[in-house]
Parts: structure tokens; C-alpha cells; sequence
């Protein structure tokens, strides 16, 4: 399954790729190429780690509990903890696709 999202993430890279450069004049496509990957690493790693921590808190069955303030988790749920990012991914995956 993991190897199935790596192809499709592969090929839309490789397909971004020569878009850029079939469509941007020669003179600047260097340019273009900086503007899509600094895009892509906006939009893909700013919003990476509060997804990331959220999925991880989801998963979360026993919080630490001082003075009636929420504070870590001391026990995760492994099966949610397993299964959610990865049904994350596909969700997301089939969004970026369609």
C-alpha cells in the first residue's frame, strides 16, 4: 500500500517537472523550478507538524492531568495510532489526484 502512494507521489513530482519546464521561457526556468518547490515546501512541510500532532493527541487514551490542566500523554492507543496517519495520507492523497 505505502508503495502504491510513493508511485503516484513520484509521478505527480516528475509530471510538476516538465510542466514547468515545457511552459516557462528558457531564460526562466530556473526561476519557475525555485517558485514551485518553494510552494511545495510551504504548503507541504508548515503544515506537517500540527497534523502530525494532532493525529498523534487523537490517538492518545490517558492524558497526564495536573491541577485540572491537560499536560502529555501518557498512553497512546496503538491501533489508532498505526491506522489514522495512514488513512490520513490516502484521504489526502486522493484529494491531490482528483
Amino acid at each position: 500500500m505505502y508503495n502504491w502512494s510513493s508511485l503516484t507521489s513520484s509521478n505527480y513530482c516528475i509530471l510538476a517537472l516538465v510542466d514547468i519546464l515545457r511552459s516557462v521561457p528558457e531564460n526562466q526556468k530556473s526561476f519557475a523550478l525555485g517558485i514551485q518547490w518553494l510552494i511545495v515546501r510551504a504548503l507541504g512541510t508548515i503544515p506537517a507538524a500540527p497534523i502530525i500532532g494532532g493525529i498523534i493527541d487523537y490517538s492518545c487514551v490517558l492524558w497526564q492531568d495536573d491541577c485540572g490542566e491537560i499536560g502529555s500523554c501518557y498512553a497512546y492507543d496503538n491501533k489508532k495510532m498505526g491506522m489514522f496517519p495512514i488513512t490520513v495520507q490516502k484521504q489526502v492523497g486522493l484529494s491531490v489526484i482528483l
